[in-house]
């Protein structure tokens, strides 16, 4: 069942960010777009890959309105330890929130009941609350062989991933306010891959890649 329209549930958690922790609310969300960027688990090895190459994305993401929130089942506590060990995770400056109670996780349908960990689902929320756009990954806590072997790839995989984000962040934004735009000039959604692509070769990165998944 899709996702598409629904309204996040209220929510009270905590985070952490610039070096203390913060209470985090759906009230704090409403009003402006905002990604909600889950993961598996603190102190994996693919996580600080994905997660230092958001930071490096991040002026951008505020510099159009967006907030984001990265989110695992750990809590604050243990994302504050890792941002003290971790010369990747301490250059992050936007929310690390914490989801001990699986609140979030099972609210954007995301948890692993029998792990207690997150999916990597990537969800743009629009002002009202509302999912607009979403892209959730298959995959186990620990490294696979593939992700070992092929580490640059990976990393590649989730800068052009971003590049989508940022892309399609910007496509709605503009939806949002159709009615006040040219016509002519109104976004279209069927080239949203097109769009994709050209923001891809202006980052410099590889062309389009099955990794970007748009519903």
């Amino acid at each position: 069942m899709s996702l598409i329209g629904k309204e996040i549930g209220e929510f009270k958690v905590q985070s952490f960010v610039n070096n203390e922790f913060k209470e985090v609310t759906k009230e704090d969300v409403l009003g402006k777009w905002a990604v909600f960027f889950f993961y598996p688990a603190d102190f994996t090895f693919v996580c600080p890959t994905e997660l230092e190459d958001l930071e490096n994305h991040y002026d951008a993401f505020q510099k159009l309105g967006c907030e984001i929130y990265s989110v695992s089942c750990d809590t604050e506590f243990v994302h504050k330890a890792w941002h003290d060990h971790s010369e990747r995770i301490a250059k992050i400056t936007y929310p690390m929130v914490a989801d001990p109670t699986h609140a979030l996780a099972r609210d954007f349908e995301v948890l692993i009941e029998s792990a207690g960990l997150a999916e990597r689902g990537t969800f743009i929320i629009n002002p009202e609350g509302k999912i607009v756009a979403y892209e959730v990954n298959a995959g186990n806590v620990g490294r696979n062989a593939d992700e070992l072997l092929h580490g640059n790839r990976v990393e590649c995989e989730s800068r052009l991933h971003l590049a989508a984000i940022d892309t399609l962040l910007q496509l709605f934004q503009a939806a949002n306010t159709a009615d006040e735009i040219d016509p002519f000039r109104r976004p279209q959604i069927l080239d949203v891959e097109q769009l994709v692509e050209y923001q891809v070769r202006q980052h410099g990165y590889v062309q389009h890649s099955d990794r970007i998944v748009v519903i």
